[in-house]
């Protein structure tokens, strides 16, 4: 795991397979969020090096406007059990 000095966010990981072969590496990019005051998560990529494949999440890049993280519309009643159900999955 490779640590970002200036956040002290994990940025990179290598992944091993029991053999001790490396099988995956991620990696993370942090953007700094003045309304949250804070540093949020941005797109993230996870590379299995045996099939090729990859991963990506949140690619918000080409978006006309980024996540809005601190909206003030989050409830309690949304961090429920019942919650969880209602979504799916």
């Amino acid at each position: 795991m490779f640590i970002d000095e200036d956040t002290g966010h994990a940025v990179m990981g290598d992944m091993y397979d029991a053999r001790g072969q490396l099988w995956q590496f991620a990696l993370i990019n942090y953007y700094y969020s003045p309304d949250l005051n804070a540093w949020h998560a941005g797109t993230s990529f996870y590379h299995d090096l045996n099939s090729g494949s990859y991963m990506a999440y949140n690619m918000f890049q080409e978006r006309q406007l980024g996540p809005i993280l601190n909206k003030g519309n989050l409830t309690p009643a949304m961090y429920t059990p019942q919650a969880a159900r209602e979504l799916g999955n």
